[in-house]
Parts: structure tokens; sequence; C-alpha cells
């Protein structure tokens, strides 16, 4: 028998009182009744105008697959330490740790936090979960100036050759290359708009204007050979086609990602490369070689559309920066040439 308070209990009702006085001085959250599905669902809806598009789908493609089935019922307060590292033990039987941290820290640990924010629960009991060791990944290449000149031989011919000196000489993303119309290429002042994205879902494509972010809608320039190359791109090879600078072989339209990536990589395949390298290799070659010839990494970043290294960006004069970037776009011309790397007239057919 137990004495609380002078009063005689046996075991069962003493354990029963305790617990009846714990929960009763324990602080009540409104997440009580809340269930976590519901408020996880509503974050990810008003997350949709603040995301990409295919972001979008990827967060919601957790919710549908791995949340519901996981925590349906699950009101936000039961959202326990131990019922999510339960969960990460299921997941990792079925996926890759890289895929199980982005679902963690991108889309759980954000809506919990939100949810203690909001007062609807103490904390968030999913910060110190442990989620599988992921490997760190293979740095991707740039391309050697011998397999550029190798490529462009390769591609030397085919309707949408135009491409390559594009992906070369900007950096261009292929979301941004595709979706590129003559309207947005000025050879007045050699300039072209960069304003939308061609996104990649899982049942397709999407054309999705650029409003995310101030960094994404720019502004790129084009070195003289550039504008050469695309000039005579524009009026022999696409000539009877006056919307899309690269576009489908009979059809004025868009051309499809993954047709496009099959196209380049038979191109890398032609040119005797061996390794795994697609199209943002290019991207990765722009870079590495502006960076190797001295260019203000805050003007590649205004040509590529990138917002990072905010620290070195504070210590960069930007309007001195501003009046370097045709300084800066010659340099990636002069570079090509004294490496026999690309010159227009060689896709000339």
């Amino acid at each position: 028998m137990n004495n609380i308070t002078g009063l005689n209990l046996d075991n069962k009702t003493t354990e029963q009182l305790i617990s009846l006085l714990t929960k009763a001085t324990q602080p009540h959250y409104k997440g009580e009744h809340i269930r976590f599905t519901d408020y996880a669902h509503s974050y990810l809806q008003g997350k949709k105008d603040q995301i990409a598009l295919n972001t979008c789908e990827k967060y919601e493609g957790y919710y549908k697959n791995y949340f519901v089935p996981a925590f349906d019922g699950l009101m936000l307060t039961d959202m326990t330490k131990d019922k999510v590292q339960s969960f990460i033990h299921e997941i990792a039987k079925k996926l890759k740790p890289p895929t199980i941290h982005d679902m963690i820290s991108s889309v759980l640990q954000p809506i919990l936090n939100e949810a203690v924010d909001e007062g609807l629960t103490e904390r968030n009991l999913a910060k110190n979960v442990k989620c599988p060791k992921v490997r760190k990944a293979t740095t991707k290449r740039a391309f050697t100036n011998e397999e550029i000149r190798n490529i462009f031989i390769a591609a030397k011919g085919h309707y949408q050759w135009g491409a390559l000196p594009l992906l070369f000489y900007t950096g261009l993303r292929r979301s941004e290359l595709l979706p590129l119309t003559w309207d947005d290429v000025d050879f007045e002042h050699r300039i072209i708009h960069i304003n939308k994205a061609l996104v990649t879902l899982n049942n397709g494509y999407v054309l999705n204007d650029y409003n995310k972010t101030e960094s994404s809608t720019r502004t790129i320039t084009m070195n003289e050979s550039l504008a050469k190359c695309l000039m005579y791109y524009k009026e022999h090879i696409q000539h009877n086609k006056n919307h899309y600078v690269i576009s489908q072989k009979k059809t004025d339209h868009l051309v499809d990602p993954n047709n496009f990536s099959r196209t380049v990589r038979t191109w890398v395949r032609k040119a005797g490369i061996k390794d795994k390298i697609g199209i943002h290799a290019f991207r990765h070659s722009f870079i590495t070689i502006s960076i190797e010839n001295g260019t203000p990494w805050v003007v590649i970043k205004q040509q590529t559309g990138h917002t990072s290294d905010d620290m070195l960006e504070r210590y960069l004069d930007k309007s001195k920066a501003a009046s370097t970037r045709r300084e800066a776009d010659q340099r990636i011309e002069e570079y090509a040439k004294e490496n026999n790397i690309f010159d227009a007239s060689s896709l000339v057919c």
C-alpha cells in the first residue's frame, strides 16, 4: 500500500493518480487537436508560391507517399523523436540516404519548426533524429579542352548544334536554354534575356516564367563569336523557325528536355568520352574557365544566376564588376581561340 497525503492506496490506484496529476500539470497545446497530416498539407500548400514547381512536386510526393501512410491519425503533439526515428528506420529500407536527408531537413523539420513558432507544440523533436550517413558526393568535373573540341566536331551538321556555343560561352542551364526564344536574343546590344525555365516534372514538363528569385531573371552578355555564330544559325539552320532558338527538327516547338539530353549524350559518346557526363558539364566548364582567367566571382554569378558566396560578394565592388562584364565576356572568347577549342565557322555546313 502507498500513502499519499494520508491516503492508503494500492499500487495500481497510485499509478493512475500520479498519471492524472502529471497530465493536469503539463502545459497544453492546440496541436493536441490538429492532425499532423492536415497541418503538413496546409504548410506545403502555403509554400507553392515560394518554391520551384519541380521542388513543390517532390515535396508533395514525400507527403503523399511517406508522411500520410506513416503519420496518419497522429496529432502534432504526438510527433515524438521515437516516432520520427522509427519512420526514418522504415524508409531507409526503400530510399537512399540523400533522399532521406532531404525529406527530413527540407520538409519534416521545417513543418515542425513552424508548428513550434505558432505555439502548437512544445518543441521540434525531429531536430535530434539520426539519418543514414550520406557518402560525400563525387565532384562533377568540367570538360577538358580536347573534349570540348571533339564534341563540337561530333555535333557538326546537326540541326541543334547552335546549343553548343550557347552552353559553352554562357554557362546556361538546360532549363534556361531550351525555352530561349529569338525575341530574347538582342543582336544589336549583344545580350540575351533569361526570363523563363522549362521545368521537368514526373508527368512531363512545364514552361515557367522566372519569378522566384531576382538572380534567376537576368541579362547575360554575348561575345562577338557567339553573336556571329547565333546569327548564322538563325539565318541558315533556323531560317524557317522564328520562335525557339533550339527547336524540334520539323516544327518550331519546344524540345523535350530528356530528348535533348539524349542528343547531347550522343555527341559526348561520339566525341570518345567514356565518363557519364552530360549537359551540366558545360556550365561547370564555363565557370571553371572564367575563374581560371581571373573573372571576378560576382561577375560570374551575374552571368550564371548563382546566389551563393555572399561574403565574397560583399567585398567586391559591384559597380566595377558591372563595367568588367564585357571584358570578362571577351576573356572566354580569347581563351577558346588561344586553345583552338571552338570557332563559329567550324560548325557551318
